[in-house]
């Protein structure tokens, strides 16, 4: 009777019905189906790996609730769970996983358990929110510090971020008498980190919980970062607006792939993983010497990530949710100096001069300082034309024909700007969608 019904691949209850055809034949499962809740049983599975099916249905399921989400079936929870390898199993007379995967677990849940995370915030005036990321940093267990640098604020960031802490020992802070700007703060805040793993977090911004054990249970990677959920200026972690669905899953980024995501092209969105939040492993940045750039303030991180990844850093993306950024229509990275554009597009130029680099990584490197220039050669020239005037401006500019075009390209997308519609608010949405 069993092997009868393994044949046709109903349960026994369902023979007799099965063989009248009163039932529709089951049909095969397939690994894509569910996608979207096996992290999340991966997670819970890695958490507990003496946990049965029926015990993991259960705790998946009160987060579901939790979450106003409808509960999952445990017989549809086991078909994904065995589709995936991760169900317990004999193994010699003890239960556990199959062996491949009871190794790998062990391992990673070694590594996990015992790594720390420094985190970062750098903070310049910003006594409203700093309190929402020092809470959020500290409510990490895997946090053994959160290190803010305040540069230099005129207000009362510090004695914001002091309460925030109460008395947490693990919050230290650093009060800088010079604004050097955030790399060269974040510099000295790495200088005396103690983590396996830095993570920054600006003082605008907080993250969700949980979200460093996701991070650390990903392996091979000295780059991890998550999705990015834009929230309005007033949210909080406990007012958060509705997280729009999307697949768990993990990405590679290479060199290539970073560098184009940033790409600005006519009709397309731009990726921007330049905003992504890694946790970065410190042993990389100490063994490469790298530190942030401090001549810049404008694009630190995404320099920081181009040269790691030159130097063959491994770095991975869950697109689940762990990060929420403030989103503001005039936020400090859209009002971009003359000299922050030149330090950038100066970085663009020095990732192009570093051998060992492919031909593809070389051209899509050179697209990039391409487009740098042309907005650096376009905010030079309008300075000079407040400054002196149109005509001693166009005249500057004529002595070097090459750069009349891309400035009046720039002239012409601003004078259309004028007409086109304000961006769409961001709220409530991903980076990664």
């Amino acid at each position: 009777m069993k092997v009868v019904a393994e044949t046709l691949g109903v349960a026994r209850l369902n023979l007799v019905d099965r063989l009248k055809g009163k039932t529709k034949p089951r049909r095969r499962y397939h690994k894509a189906q569910d996608a979207e809740l096996v992290l999340r049983i991966a997670t819970l599975v890695t958490s507990r790996p003496t946990y049965g099916y029926r015990r993991i249905t259960a705790i998946l399921n009160r987060q579901l609730w939790s979450e106003d989400l409808a509960p999952f079936n445990y017989k549809g929870l086991y078909l994904v769970m065995q589709a995936h390898d991760l169900l317990l199993v004999s193994f010699y007379g003890i239960v556990g996983w199959t062996f491949r995967h009871c190794l790998a677990t062990w391992i990673s849940m070694k590594k996990a358990a015992s790594s720390t995370v420094s985190v970062i915030i750098t903070a310049y005036e910003a006594a409203s929110t700093i309190a929402g990321a020092v809470r959020t940093a500290l409510a990490e267990t895997e946090t053994t510090e959160v290190i803010v640098v305040d540069d230099a604020s005129k207000d009362n960031t510090v004695e914001a971020a002091e309460r925030a802490g109460q008395g947490d020992a693990r919050l230290k802070v650093v009060r800088c008498t010079i604004n050097g700007g955030p790399a060269a703060a974040r510099n000295r805040a790495l200088a005396i980190t103690t983590g396996d793993f830095i993570a920054i977090l600006d003082a605008d911004d907080f993250i969700l919980p949980g979200r460093f054990a996701r991070l650390l249970a990903i392996s091979d990677a000295d780059m991890i970062a998550d999705n990015i959920l834009f929230v309005d200026e007033n949210s909080s972690s406990d007012d958060l607006p509705l997280v729009p669905p999307v697949s768990p899953r993990v990405i590679d980024i290479d060199l290539v792939s970073f560098v184009r995501a940033n790409h600005s092209i006519r009709g397309k969105k731009r990726q921007e993983w330049g905003f992504l939040k890694p946790m970065i492993r410190r042993e990389f940045l100490d063994s490469q010497n790298f530190r942030y750039d401090e001549t810049m303030r404008l694009g630190e991180d995404y320099d920081l990530y181009v040269r790691m990844l030159q130097k063959q850093a491994r770095f991975r993306v869950s697109t689940e949710v762990g990060y929420a950024a403030r989103w503001r229509y005039n936020s400090l990275s859209s009002r971009h100096s003359t000299a922050d554009l030149q330090a950038l597009h100066a970085a663009a130029l020095a990732h192009l001069s570093v051998g060992g680099v492919d031909d593809t990584a070389r051209t899509a490197l050179r697209i990039h300082a391409k487009e740098l220039k042309r907005r650096f050669l376009l905010r030079d020239f309008l300075d000079r034309r407040a400054e002196a005037g149109r005509l001693t401006a166009l005249l500057s500019a004529c002595r070097d024909p090459l750069t009349l075009a891309p400035i009046a390209r720039g002239i012409l997308s601003d004078k259309l700007g004028a007409y086109r519609p304000p961006p769409a608010s961001r709220i409530g949405r991903l980076l990664i969608e």
